[in-house]
């Protein structure tokens, strides 16, 4: 960051897959955070890769989706172009903000945050002492998750990051991988450089992976008290995942107008409401996958 006192935080978002959870998880922070800049990247003009989101894990579309620009009504968000020049030749959104990611993670500093998580606390004050100091990571499943990661500006594990992205990039190498810009990355640099990254402190998984992929039903719909919430500020509800978009397009809707909350995703939903009114002028859908061309 540019100094101590500065919180910046940021993400990227591009398509017309943006849904009405993907709302509230940006809300969530935002609100919790009213001292933090949000800054939303997206693409400039003159280049499409928005059939990106359709391949792969989010291969199932959401029914109903929103307008990014709808964020930036809440005074904290920024939403940002970026300049697409050099990314032509990536054909997936999501490695585009795995490559947004370690660009500005080196340039800007501050805090990254995926689109897909859940905020129901605020970020507790030694985050942001690492965040400004050495940088943080988090291991998840025997990898270098990039869901939630930060680093000061300038960072020289951001640097070597950043470079080795650039040359993927120029030998168009992320194509071997959908991860090549990803947890794949950061491991290799974690690897090829221990002297450098020896000082990156790894935070705990449960901060905001309480929940493995492959259960994600215990959060949707279950009431599943061995998830311990206590431990952590956010719940990562992976975007691509086939119970993420069935819920969000079958019972979203229906889970946020109970009064009394049952499952852990409508307990968490409720102690938001209640400390951050998070369901307060919450923007409509403006198309759904039927209509569009």
């Amino acid at each position: 960051m540019n100094n101590t006192t500065e919180k910046l935080a940021f993400t990227f978002w591009d398509g017309p897959q943006l849904s009405l959870l993907n709302i509230l998880s940006l809300l969530s922070f935002a609100r919790l955070n009213p001292d933090t800049i949000l800054t939303i990247y997206t693409l400039g003009e003159g280049l499409d890769i928005n059939a990106g989101w359709k391949t792969g894990e989010h291969s199932l579309a959401v029914d109903q989706f929103y307008v990014l620009e709808d964020l930036a009504r809440e005074p904290t968000i920024r939403i940002q172009k970026v300049d697409s020049a050099g990314l032509e030749k990536i054909t997936s959104v999501v490695q585009v903000a795995d490559y947004i990611r370690i660009k500005m993670l080196f340039e800007h500093g501050g805090i990254w945050i995926d689109t897909d998580v859940l905020f129901y606390k605020k970020l507790p004050s030694y985050i942001w002492e690492i965040v400004a100091n050495e940088g943080f990571v988090i291991s998840y499943r025997n990898t270098i998750t990039t869901g939630f990661m930060g680093f000061p500006k300038g960072a020289e594990v951001a640097h070597l990051a950043l470079l080795k992205a650039q040359l993927k990039l120029k030998g168009n190498e992320f194509h071997k991988s959908y991860q090549a810009f990803g947890p794949e990355l950061w491991e290799e640099i974690f690897l090829e450089h221990p002297q450098e990254v020896s000082q990156v402190q790894f935070l705990s998984d449960k901060l905001v992976y309480p929940i493995l992929w492959e259960k994600l039903d215990q959060f949707f719909f279950q009431a599943d008290e061995s998830i311990n919430y206590d431990e952590t500020i956010g719940v990562h509800w992976y975007g691509g995942s086939q119970y993420s978009r069935s819920f969000t397009n079958n019972n979203l809707a229906h889970a946020l107008t109970k009064q009394v909350p049952l499952t852990n995703f409508q307990k968490v939903i409720h102690q938001l409401n209640k400390d951050v009114n998070l369901l307060k002028d919450l923007p409509l859908p403006i198309s759904n996958v039927g209509s569009s061309s």
